[in-house]
């Protein structure tokens, strides 16, 4: 049985000369700039724009400067050596957290120690110049045959800049380290997911609003019909529309032919604006979740920056909580970096062999601080103790002098003097007896009187 007969074949094949339009396809799988979206390999060059995400810079931001702040100090028996530690460090401690913080972004942060001889109090000590960050990628770790940290190597493979960093010449922070991986994790890791989806709907959101802020023009006209423009040239119909469709959105109005379908009685020639059921607000609260998810990834609290509208003061508290757990962690591990590779060489340097010192902070929750402050206040009102001027002027900034009230010295007082004062007081005694006897005269008086007005009532 033959489905097709042979007449079937010979038809010939008729063709449509409307004009056909192009579409273009958005992947969600890759971005404006070309990078493609892979959460199992994550470069060194997409945690950069990661980092330069607006929310993300924020994150960053709370979490460093909030170090830079933590108080630390110097625990050492010898005075000597806590004052050299202390002035040391304090030299590079804010670049040195700066430089810390890559590695949140890349995982591990390479330096090289810089040293400088400097004069402590008429003495000559070997101090941190400053600790110069280099670039993560630009930095490949060497390790001995056991596994070791053993110094790293500046642009490995470039013949010209190739540089071998000895391991006494380097500060190499990781990262949250597992199994031993001297390249660490990146905090930024966990927030790889909501960033992606922010930036393609940061891009469907311009596009949205470029396209439907100034909608998109759709016109219409018949095939193979040929008319005169306003020059009095004869072009196709369809040439004519799309020389109207790409000059309208400069004119305030169009002129179109008024001829009509026979059949449908519709204009041949029409144009219409694209138009969108969507509003913008939709995009808006969708960027809001992945703000938000952003700052959880980060382990900070929604209203920490810009977060929620509202809410209570025990959930704030909680939230600064949680953002304090999270510095004080940080802190804990810069602490255990700072014993091992900082504090060791200022020691050899400068003292003895046995010499020790340790690097600490003091880590305190918020209700902590709250009430030490006020029970010190409380110990300085009552007297019981005393500010220390120095420590507050260099916590302040402004120079401050105790003043100490001095009592008006006595004056000598003569043999004559004395008298005049003593006659003058007996006399205010004397004065003192005689009111009290006039006062009882005057009370036995006022008896007497009500005594008489009783007995002229009676009568």
């Amino acid at each position: 049985m033959k489905i097709f007969g042979k007449e079937f074949f010979k038809k010939s094949v008729s063709l449509d000369n409307e004009h056909v339009s192009t579409v273009g396809n958005s992947s969600m799988h890759s971005l404006m700039d070309g990078t493609t979206y892979n959460p199992d390999v994550i470069t060194s060059d997409t945690y950069r724009k990661i980092s330069k995400h607006y929310q993300v810079a924020a994150a960053m931001a709370v979490i460093s400067y909030s170090i830079q702040q933590i108080d630390w100090f110097i625990q050492s028996d010898n005075k000597e050596q806590k004052k050299v530690l202390t002035y040391s460090i304090e030299k590079i401690w804010n670049r040195l957290i700066r430089s810390i913080s890559k590695s949140f972004i890349y995982g591990y942060s390479p330096n090289v120690k810089v040293f400088t001889l400097e004069k402590i109090d008429s003495k000559d000590y070997v101090i941190y110049k400053k600790i110069k960050d280099l670039m993560p990628s630009d930095c490949t770790v060497k390790v001995d045959k056991w596994g070791n940290f053993n110094g790293f190597i500046y642009k490995k493979g470039n013949s010209m800049d190739e540089k071998t960093v000895l391991p006494d010449s380097c500060f190499w922070y990781v990262n949250a380290m597992e199994n031993g991986n001297l390249y660490g994790d990146s905090m930024l890791k966990n927030v790889y997911k909501p960033w992606w989806r922010s930036e393609k709907i940061h891009e469907f959101a311009n596009r949205y609003y470029e396209r439907f802020g100034e909608p998109l023009v759709i016109g219409r006209a018949p095939s193979a019909q040929k008319v005169k423009d306003s020059e009095g040239k004869v072009r196709s119909a369809q040439e004519l529309m799309d020389s109207v469709i790409a000059a309208i959105r400069s004119h305030s109005s169009v002129q179109l032919p008024s001829d009509r379908n026979a059949e449908s009685k519709e204009y041949n020639y029409d144009l219409k604006y694209l138009e969108s059921q969507m509003r913008g607000f939709d995009f808006e609260n969708y960027l809001g979740r992945q703000d938000m998810e952003i700052f959880r990834g980060l382990f900070l609290g929604d209203t920490v920056y810009g977060g929620g509208s509202g809410g209570s003061y025990a959930l704030s508290s909680t939230q600064i909580e949680t953002l304090y757990t999270n510095l004080m962690g940080i802190m804990d591990n810069i602490t255990d970096y700072v014993n091992l590779y900082i504090i060791p060489q200022l020691l050899s340097y400068n003292f003895s062999e046995d010499s020790n010192a340790i690097f600490t902070y003091k880590p305190l929750s918020v209700d902590q601080k709250k009430n030490i402050h006020e029970m010190i206040m409380e110990l300085v009102k009552s007297g019981k103790l005393k500010p220390d001027t120095k420590q507050l002027e260099s916590r302040s900034g402004i120079s401050l002098e105790e003043q100490v009230i001095k009592n008006p010295p006595k004056e000598s007082v003569t043999k004559k003097e004395v008298g005049k004062i003593v006659k003058e007081e007996s006399k205010k005694i004397s004065l003192s007896e005689k009111e009290i006897k006039l006062n009882k005269e005057l009370q036995e008086v006022s008896e007497i009187k009500k005594d008489l007005k009783s007995l002229y009532e009676r009568d």
